[in-house]
C-alpha cells in the first residue's frame, strides 16, 4: 500500500511540472525566439536562412528599346550612297523596335560585375527610297520598278526572337544599385521569325495597302557584337553584325548595324 500512495505521488508531481512549463518557438526572418513561461529564454540566428538568402542584381536588359537600322556593304562604309539603288534606305524612317521581356544575372564580382542574359522579340523596318518591289525570285532576291504606282511607304520588316550574352559592370560602388552608370557588351543571337513588304500608294483617291509576306533570302540567323552604357533605367547602345543581313550569293553583301536608346524596367 505504501509503495502505491508513493508512485500516486510522484506521477502527480510529474504531471504539475509539466503542466506549468510552456513553450513556444517563434521564427521571424532568420532570427529563432523560444518562450518559456512567458519569459524569452533564448534568441537564434538561424544560419540556414542566411545562406539561402540572395539578393537581386540591378541588370540591364529587360525593357523597351528604339532605334535606328542602317546597312555596311563590303567594303565597310555605310550611308544612302554606299547601299544597292534598289535598297537605298531612309535610315530616319528605318526604325528598330524592340521589346526585352525578361532577364536574368549570374554575379562574377559582388553586385558590380555580372553576366546578363534573357529574352526578347527585335522587329526591324528598312524604309526604302526608291518605288521598287522586291521579289523573292528562284535563283535570289531580285526586283522590279513598279511604273503604275507612286509609292508614299516602301518597306521591309523583319522580326526576330533574341537573346543575349552581355558582361555588365556598374559603378561607383559606393551608390546604391538603383543610381549607378553601367556599361556592358557582349554578344545578341537573332533568330528570324517572321518577314514582309509593305507598299502604300493612292489610287483613285484611295489608300492602298500591299502587305506581301515572303523570305526575301533573309539568313535565318544573325548575331550582333552590342555595347550599351547608362544611367539609372536609360541606356544608350550600338549594335552591329558580321553575318550578312541576306543568304551568301543570294543577295547583296549587307551587314546590318543599328544604334538607339532602351528604357529598362
Amino acid at each position: 500500500m505504501k509503495k502505491i500512495i508513493y508512485l500516486l505521488v510522484l506521477v502527480l508531481i510529474s504531471n504539475f511540472s509539466f503542466s506549468q512549463i510552456d513553450t513556444t518557438i517563434i521564427k521571424i526572418k532568420n532570427r529563432k525566439i523560444v518562450v518559456i513561461n512567458e519569459k524569452i529564454e533564448k534568441v537564434d540566428k538561424n544560419d540556414s536562412i542566411d545562406k539561402k538568402k540572395t539578393k537581386k542584381l540591378n541588370d540591364h536588359w529587360s525593357g523597351i528599346g528604339f532605334g535606328t537600322n542602317n546597312f555596311i556593304n563590303e567594303s565597310g562604309t555605310f550611308g544612302m550612297n554606299e547601299q544597292p539603288d534598289y535598297l537605298k534606305l531612309y535610315t530616319q524612317k528605318s526604325i528598330n523596335v524592340s521589346l526585352n521581356l525578361f532577364d536574368i544575372s549570374l554575379p562574377v564580382v559582388g553586385n558590380q560585375l555580372f553576366f546578363v542574359s534573357g529574352v526578347g522579340f527585335e522587329f526591324n523596318n528598312y524604309r526604302f527610297s526608291e518605288n521598287n518591289r522586291l521579289v523573292d525570285g528562284e535563283d535570289g532576291l531580285t526586283y522590279y520598278e513598279d511604273t503604275l504606282a507612286e509609292f508614299s511607304k516602301s518597306k521591309l520588316t523583319v522580326s526576330y526572337l533574341t537573346v543575349p550574352l552581355l558582361v555588365e559592370f556598374q559603378f561607383p560602388k559606393s551608390t546604391k544599385k538603383s543610381d549607378r552608370i553601367f556599361v556592358s557588351a557582349g554578344v545578341i543571337a537573332q533568330l528570324k521569325i517572321a518577314s514582309h513588304t509593305k507598299y502604300v500608294y493612292y489610287e483613285a483617291n484611295k489608300k492602298i495597302k500591299d502587305k506581301e509576306r515572303e523570305d526575301y533570302y533573309l539568313s535565318p540567323f544573325l548575331v550582333y557584337g552590342i555595347v550599351m552604357a547608362g544611367y539609372k533605367d536609360f541606356s544608350l547602345y550600338a549594335k552591329y553584325s558580321p553575318l550578312e543581313l541576306f543568304e551568301a550569293n543570294k543577295g547583296p553583301e549587307l551587314y546590318p548595324v543599328s544604334a538607339g536608346v532602351i528604357f529598362h524596367f
